[in-house]
């Protein structure tokens, strides 16, 4: 099982620089009138590092868990963290967790995993632990590793449903905002940063060797960096930054040879099967 500050290193090397990428703008925005936006939700993940930091420490020095609570949603109301500059937000919250990941290294594994009795994980807690049940400092810890990436996919979620609502007349996103995405969770070298009825936009950095298999629906690439050599079907031709690539859905494609800064944009759009199998369809 991974450590628990290994997971919080990880967590927050994976979303600063997406949660960066996503821009003042759009992390101002609200889902719903009642929901927080990016900003208040970076600004709760503060407050619980805030709360959560002596609870790690005084956990190591007592011999309880027993621990106060707090309002969530009055604190981030009374800080007015949707005021705030988003950039000073992300840089506060990452470096408050680092903080965090070398006070839950630093506490002996013994003292980590020992059992208490007393403890009120059962009220304080994300994952609530039952209060006749001892709980350890390393569950705690784990608890609010858990917790803050929890948050961090509601903010990537919100992003997307941002970006791919049915209502946005207009919008303007920038090739480095869309690489602020990559890598994925599992590595990915794509994203998907924009879609509007048959219409979906995603960026595509591969590294080394692009192992793409043909895909159900056209396909366009704009090239925004990069050259190499650009197969489809039994073509084969050079490619340079500005060229527009286009592929119909089944064609067997992938870029070779291709230099280490290459980025595309690439659009999918119609229905699947590509526009001529649904015009033949159609006869």
């Amino acid at each position: 099982m991974t450590e628990c500050f290994t997971d919080l290193r990880e967590a927050i090397a994976e979303a600063a620089p997406r949660l960066l990428a996503i821009g003042a703008a759009a992390s101002a925005v609200r889902a719903r009138g009642d929901a927080w936006s990016a900003r208040e939700i970076i600004g709760h993940l503060i407050d619980s590092a805030a709360n959560n930091h002596p609870r790690f420490v005084r956990g190591q020095l007592e011999d309880h868990l027993d621990f106060a609570g707090y309002a969530q949603d009055e604190w981030v109301a009374v800080q007015q963290h949707q005021s705030l500059d988003w950039k000073e937000l992300v840089g506060l919250w990452r470096l408050y967790n680092l903080h965090l990941a070398n006070v839950m290294e630093a506490a002996p594994a013994d003292v980590r995993h020992r059992p208490v009795a007393r403890h009120s994980l059962h009220r304080i807690a994300w994952r609530p632990m039952p209060s006749s049940e001892p709980a350890t400092l390393d569950y705690l810890m784990r608890d609010y590793v858990g917790h803050l990436r929890h948050h961090l996919a509601q903010i990537f979620g919100l992003q997307e449903e941002t970006a791919s609502a049915q209502g946005v007349s207009s919008c303007r996103i920038t090739a480095a905002d869309a690489l602020g995405r990559l890598p994925g969770p599992a590595g990915e070298r794509f994203a998907k940063v924009f879609g509007r009825g048959n219409l979906d936009i995603e960026i595509y950095a591969p590294r080394v060797r692009d192992l793409q298999t043909p895909h159900t629906r056209d396909e366009a690439y704009i090239v925004v960096s990069g050259s190499g050599t650009f197969v489809h079907g039994e073509t084969s031709e050079p490619f340079g930054p500005g060229d527009y690539l286009f592929v119909a859905a089944g064609v067997e494609h992938r870029f070779e040879s291709f230099t280490d800064d290459l980025v595309v944009w690439v659009v999918f759009y119609g229905p699947e099967g590509g526009e001529r199998q649904a015009a033949t369809a159609g006869d």
